[in-house]
């Protein structure tokens, strides 16, 4: 069922989701330098802690902004830009904390069969262009995963990515779970860009994800996890400096 759905739902035109988040991120068109995104399970963080986060990143706005009446236009953007940017990766941090501390939650994607389908689907998107994948972690209640625009293209729209891998995926996942209908992802996600020199500490940071939530004692024998086979050697011990050693 899975092949045969994949075609139908990747070459319709879709909607953006039109579902509203707790926290709004502000997000920019994918490019050419590699990008970190997160996003997770609907029902992975309490509604009470979605709250608070969502007040406490309010306030930071609004202090923000109280600060810069005033100011030149110039100055003003400029720093309103490197400001917002601090307090999402603030937000960010925050709920990655919760999603490794709270296990309450849904825990679907732990399932090798449904992590299967989200590393399936990325693939699928690097394999025909429409991005280039670096790397996916697929977590218990969240996914991890390093992409950047294909080869060739300078920017492609990343919500327009991101609401057909969550369409396609939800769909496929809750035929698997028999939850046709029910929500399977949160509607936001969170992108940063990878800062030049950082890049594989970003990929080592995605990969090791399991091994710092003791699932596995190497990141190789996580089941939801993929490399791309181009920076695969970056990451494997070598073999016979293990045998020698």
């Amino acid at each position: 069922m899975l092949n045969r759905t994949k075609t139908i739902i990747y070459s319709s035109s879709l909607r953006e989701n039109s579902m509203k988040s707790y926290i709004n991120v502000s997000h920019f068109p994918l490019g050419v330098t590699p990008v970190h995104i997160t996003y997770r399970l609907a029902g992975s963080i309490p509604m009470e802690e979605k709250r608070r986060i969502a007040q406490r990143r309010a306030e930071q706005v609004a202090a923000l902004r109280h600060k810069l009446r005033g100011q030149p236009e110039w100055l003003s953007t400029e720093v309103y830009t490197q400001e917002m940017q601090r307090i999402s990766g603030e937000v960010e941090s925050e709920i990655e904390r919760l999603l490794h501390r709270w296990d309450s939650g849904p825990m679907h994607l732990k399932c090798p069969t449904i992590s299967s389908v989200i590393v399936v689907s990325w693939r699928f998107l690097h394999d025909y262009e429409e991005i280039k994948l670096y790397a996916v972690c697929v977590m218990s209640n969240h996914v991890h995963v390093i992409l950047s625009a294909p080869t060739g293209s300078e920017k492609v729209c990343l919500s327009r990515i991101m609401n057909r891998h969550k369409r396609y995926t939800a769909c496929a996942c809750n035929l698997i779970l028999d939850t046709t209908g029910q929500a399977f992802w949160a509607p936001n996600y969170f992108d940063r860009t990878i800062r030049n020199g950082k890049f594989f500490t970003a990929m080592w940071y995605v990969l090791n994800n399991p091994v710092k939530a003791r699932m596995v004692d190497r990141w190789e024998d996580w089941h939801g996890t993929y490399v791309n086979p181009a920076y695969l050697s970056h990451f494997v011990e070598n073999e016979e400096r293990k045998l020698r050693a």
